[in-house]
């Protein structure tokens, strides 16, 4: 590897994504500690600072072939896609009308944002493992592929994971909205989380 490379895999925008990420992961990974609003009031503002740190990753050349080693298995990432899912409960579930691929505008699907934030939990833990073990050329290629997955997956779920989680703390489940023994159509987690915190 060259010492342009060497200097890239090193530089101020890669540690500050390591850094970033390191927080996004421990995050989820102590979810069950959090009640919904606060859990959520957490993500809403880690969310657009990993986009912003995804798009702010610098260009690397793969150095190998090979697909780059993986860390988080089926196990760990179910583990943390239930604990999210469980605190959120029925908020967890949403209809987005963007196909988050191809940006198919005839239709739209069921998502849930446990499911994307465990994805994007996914691509960073497996990035910031082999930041701390990999020898550069490793490294050169994971922040390759990070690079590349922000473009692809994770990035656009982001934006999307960020969404939901306004609307399910701004304005509550709308799906319930028409419930008047619902809490979450009574404002949202926002207003509750309010209430709780100045009384």
């Amino acid at each position: 590897m060259s010492e342009e490379s060497n200097a890239i895999i090193y530089s101020k925008n890669v540690v500050e994504m390591v850094t970033l990420a390191k927080e996004y992961t421990a995050f989820l990974e102590r979810a069950g500690e959090y009640e919904a609003a606060d859990f959520l009031s957490h993500a809403q503002k880690l969310l657009p600072l990993i986009y912003l740190k995804g798009s702010l990753l610098p260009e690397v050349e793969q150095q190998y072939e090979e697909e780059v080693e993986r860390f988080v298995s089926e196990t760990d990432w179910t583990f943390i896609r239930n604990n999210i899912a469980e605190i959120l409960g029925n908020t967890d579930d949403f209809y987005e009308v963007y196909n988050e691929q191809l940006f198919d505008t005839e239709g739209g699907e069921q998502l849930s944002i446990s499911e994307m934030l465990a994805d994007i939990y996914q691509d960073l833990k497996d990035f910031i493992e082999l930041y701390r073990f990999g020898n550069p050329d490793s490294i050169n290629d994971a922040l390759y592929e990070l690079k590349h997955n922000f473009a692809e997956y994770w990035g656009f779920k982001s934006i999307i994971a960020l969404k939901a989680i306004h609307r399910v703390f701004f304005f509550g489940n709308q799906s319930e909205e028409d419930d008047e023994d619902s809490d979450n159509s009574k404002g949202g987690f926002f207003q509750r989380f309010q209430d709780s915190h100045l009384k």
